[in-house]
């Protein structure tokens, strides 16, 4: 039974141009300051501090931020979000998120997209990028090695940054 549904699912999509070759060429290929920054809109701008939502959530992020963005404001801007952990922990299941939904990030869940010596990178609603914590007891290895598409749990130091990435 699974095999005939499978058939006629298949010929259904034949019929309606389903191209199960892969997509080559079509989108111009991304550089990794793109893959290491996050869409989103600049809500609100201060001397030194701005409020960033990213695209698609109702999180807004208070941000230390060294440029002005009054020109930016209600404006969609690619951007990258630099935090200092205090600790990181290795998580077997769960979900991304950050907490608080409104403020300043102090935890932030998701899954690490790419990884050095110093930083990582996680993508939870928004990507961050997170400068490892020095310290013997700063990481949390009883679920297993951080490396890429592994779920970690970030507790932040306070000052969280945000600077534009050029497109």
């Amino acid at each position: 039974m699974f095999k005939r549904w499978f058939r006629r699912l298949t010929l259904r999509q034949v019929r309606r141009g389903f191209n199960s070759q892969p997509i080559r060429g079509r989108f111009p290929s991304m550089t990794s300051s793109q893959l290491q920054s996050s869409r989103g809109t600049i809500v609100r701008a201060e001397p030194g501090r701005v409020v960033f939502q990213p695209l698609d959530t109702s999180y807004q992020l208070t941000l230390e931020a060294s440029d002005d963005f009054a020109m930016q404001l209600g404006r969609n801007v690619r951007g990258r979000v630099r935090v200092k952990a205090r600790k990181i922990y290795g998580v077997p299941s769960g979900g991304n998120f950050i907490q608080p939904i409104l403020g300043t990030p102090r935890i932030i869940q998701g899954r690490v997209i790419d990884l050095d010596d110093k930083t990582i990178t996680v993508k939870a609603a928004a990507i961050f990028v997170v400068e490892l914590p020095t310290g013997l007891d700063t990481i949390d290895l009883h679920h297993g090695a951080i490396g890429v598409n592994a779920l970690v749990n970030v507790v932040a130091l306070p000052g969280a940054a945000f600077e534009i990435v050029p497109s």
